[in-house]
Formats: structure tokens, sequence, C-alpha cells
């Protein structure tokens, strides 16, 4: 019951969350447009720190002339891609830059909201955390001028950047409602059933992100970005109620409590015990740990720049980036449901992980080479296979590892590394996609993600080790 309690209110969170996917690049484009003072200076300043950066880049890089067919007097460009090229769009640096904050702000409020939860239990920061997001898509309405405004028009002058920059952080810094959701789901499940549980949290994911941008987008396209945001504050004011009226408390072990006897609930019994000294559980928290943050920094980045990918390469609107978004959600929605949740054994979790990590891996390569619809589905089919895999398996192995009494606090923390590989992997690859364009910037990123690749496969053997002692 609670389970499903839990996806409803994952489902209301993230279909506001989702909304704005579509649309966030021409939100922020809008007030490049309008030339907001604000956004001027940001932009500017953000030039200034980069060009050096971008001028280095451009030693190498031949951009195509204004005639598309036409090539280059100069010898071959560095990057062979047609139509490739090296772009000054202030909207995917700044935004970029309002990525980062976003997750930044997260890397600073979870290991909070987690430590509030071990101390007061998981009901009473999960409303917070619930009325935070009503403010800050409060906040996003009014930036856009509020409900009768009229931001789809580039000339709008009742729109403030600083307002919509508000509303990120607010959005920040309440984004605690999947994290307690995760740490009531290891309240309620047992370990052997914790990824199988832990799958509420990716379908939820799923089911938002198949429908959360495809309605903001018609949204967008048929009233405005305003209406958007009107039907993100409708979702919160929702999900807030449902948190108030029907959450219960799950937290059934205070820190420093101790069960009758000296047993341990049989709920936890078979969880690593971190303070025993026969086991090594603190080191392979951490190397999870590490292997998340790493992770997070290419599939932040390259999931960050998707829809401008698929915009600047293909001409995409808003409407068919919902649609992109949607099918990378019904893709994670069956890996989820028809995949994760029927694998068995102890080490489902590294070996689904490491899935997920070659998929991204191929993916990001198949996006690099994307000039057509059918190879950009591919990489995102590929990408939305990673989605539903690697994150919710460390996450699992995460809340095994990690003592009962301190539960809230080590999801806490396990988020807030999260939310840093989200807050430098935006802004590392939005300013390698800036100066160098969307074929360098994906083939690092396939680069990249071997690191974690060698590191989950390390984990492998330590972890089997583990079961041996724990037997």
């Amino acid at each position: 019951m609670i389970l499903r309690l839990l996806l409803v209110i994952l489902v209301l969170d993230l279909l506001a969350f989702t909304s704005i996917l579509p649309v966030f690049f021409p939100i922020v484009r809008l007030f490049d447009t309008q030339r907001d003072p604000l956004f001027v200076w940001l932009a500017d300043t953000t030039r200034n720190v980069l060009e050096p950066f971008k001028a280095a880049s451009s030693l190498t890089v031949v951009v195509p002339s204004s005639s598309p067919s036409s090539s280059s007097s100069s010898g071959a460009p560095l990057d062979p891609i047609p139509h490739e090229h090296v772009n000054d769009d202030a909207a995917v640096y700044v935004g970029g830059l309002l990525g980062s904050l976003f997750s930044l702000l997260q890397l600073a409020s979870s290991p909070l909201v987690g430590s509030l939860a071990d101390r007061v239990g998981r009901r009473t920061p999960m409303l917070l955390c619930a009325l935070g997001s009503l403010l800050s898509y409060t906040c996003w309405l009014l930036a856009m001028g509020g409900p009768s405004s009229s931001s789809s028009s580039s000339s709008s002058s009742s729109s403030s950047f600083g307002l919509f920059v508000l509303a990120r952080v607010l959005g920040g810094a309440s984004r605690g409602v999947v994290q307690l959701s995760t740490t009531i789901v290891a309240d309620v499940t047992s370990p052997q059933d914790r990824t199988r549980g832990l799958a509420v949290v990716g379908i939820a994911f799923s089911l938002a992100f198949t429908v959360g941008p495809a309605v903001g987008a018609v949204l967008a396209q048929r009233y405005g970005v305003e209406a958007v945001a009107s039907w993100a504050v409708a979702l919160a004011v929702l999900n807030v109620l449902v948190v108030y009226w029907l959450l219960p408390e799950t937290q059934t072990q205070q820190p420093g409590h101790k069960q009758p006897n000296g047993h341990q609930d049989q709920q936890h019994s078979h969880t690593f015990s971190s303070s025993s000294s026969s086991t090594n559980a603190p080191q392979l928290l951490n190397h999870v740990h590490a292997v998340h943050v790493v992770f997070l920094v290419v599939f932040a980045g390259l999931e960050f720049t998707l829809t401008y990918l698929a915009s600047e390469r293909l001409g995409l609107s808003e409407g068919d980036n919902g649609k992109l978004l949607g099918f990378i959600g019904l893709v994670a929605a069956g890996v989820q449901g028809g995949y994760v949740r029927r694998q068995q054994g102890n080490d489902k979790e590294v070996r689904l992980a490491l899935q997920g990590m070659v998929a991204l891996l191929a993916g990001l390569v198949v996006l690099a080479l994307a000039h057509d619809l059918t190879t950009l589905l591919v990489g995102s089919a590929l990408f939305a296979f990673a989605s539903a895999t690697v994150v919710s398996c460390l996450t699992a192995l995460a809340s095994i590892l990690s003592p009962q009494d301190s539960l809230g606090k080590t999801l806490g923390l396990f988020r807030a590394g999260g939310q840093l590989g989200r807050a430098i992997g935006p802004a590392v690859f939005s300013s390698i996609y800036w100066a160098r364009g969307g074929h360098t910037a994906y083939l690092l990123g396939a680069v990249g993600v071997v690191v974690p690749i060698l590191m989950t496969i390390a984990l492998g053997p330590r972890l089997a080790e583990q079961h041996k002692k724990q037997a």
C-alpha cells in the first residue's frame, strides 16, 4: 500500500518537474531575446570566462561557410560530421549554469534532509519538500508574468529572469521528495527486495518522463509557457494535499534505539553491518558513492544537452522534443517493469548497473553520429536503458550497505554525491558543446563512461567477498 502511495506522490512530483524540460532552453532564450539585464550580465561574464577555451579550440576547428554544401579551402576539419558547427548561443551555457546551480543546491540540501528524516521521521521532511516545490513553481509562474500573460511572445515585458533564477534556487533546495521516497522504500522492504522496491521510483521517473515533457510541450505550443508553469503549480498543490492527508510515518527505529533482547529487526537482518570489524561495508559504500558521482558527471551533462542536440541537428520543435523525451520514458518504463524487476541473485545490482553503463557508452557514440531521426532514436533508447538501471541499482546497494539507524543520512549523502555529478556535468559538457560542437561532446562523454565501468567491474569481487563473510 505504501509503495503504491509513493508511486502517486512521485508521479505528481516528477510530472511537475519534467514539464519544463522541453521548454527550458526556449525560456532561457526568451530572456536573451528580451535582453534582460541580469541575463545579459550573466551571459557576458560567462562568455568572458570561456572565451580563452573556445579560442584555443577554434585553432583546430573549421567553421562551415554559409553554404552547407561548400567545402573549406583550408583543409578538412578535425570534426568531420556534416553541418556541425561551433555555436555562440548564450542559452547553451547560461542554461548549463542554471542546471548546475539547481544540482548544487540539491547537493547542499540532501544531507540536511536526510539527517532531518533520521531525527523527526520521513513524513515531515516530505511535506516541507513538497511545499518548497510548490513555492518554486509559483515563482516560475510569476517569472513568466503570471497566468494571464503571453510569455510565448518575445516582446513580453512582464517576465523576469531574476524570478526564474529564484524559482530554480527554491526548486533545487527542495528537491527531496525522490530522496525521501527512496528512504521510505528502504524502511518497508527487505534487502533482498530492495532493488525491486526501488523499481517503483524508476517506474515513476519513466512515467513522468513519458507524460510530463509531452504535456509541457503541448501546453507551451497552444497556450504559452505560463500555462506549463500553471500546470506545475496545480500538480504541486495536489501533491502537498496527498502527502499531508495520506502519507504515514514509516520510520520504526529511532537513532540509538535497540531492539529487545539485542536482536536486529528481522526485516533488516541481512544488511551488511558497517559497525562490525569483520566487514568492510563502509569502504564498499564509499566505492559505490564514487561510482555514482563519476557516472552522473557524464550522464547528467549529456542528458542536459540532448534536446538541444535534437533541435540543432534535426530541427526538432518543442513538441518534437517532448515526444522524444516521452519515447525515452516509455523505453525506461519497459526496462524497469519488464527487466529490472525480474532480475535475481546477489550480484544483480552490480550486473544491471554495468549493463546500463555499457548501454550508455554505445548510446553516446550513436548520438554523436546522429543526423537522422532513426539514429537519434536508437541512441536515445540506449540512453533510456542506462537511465532505468544504473542509478536505481547503485541506490539499492547504498541502502543495503547502510546502518538502519542512519539510513536517511546515508541516502542523503548518496544523493548529494549524485547532485555533485549533476552540477559538474551540465556545466562541463555545455561548455564543450559550445566550444567544439555536439560531436566532440558526446564522443568525449563515451570515453568518460569507461571510468565508472572499470570502477563497477572492480566493485563486483569486493561485494562477492562481503557476501561470503556475511553468509
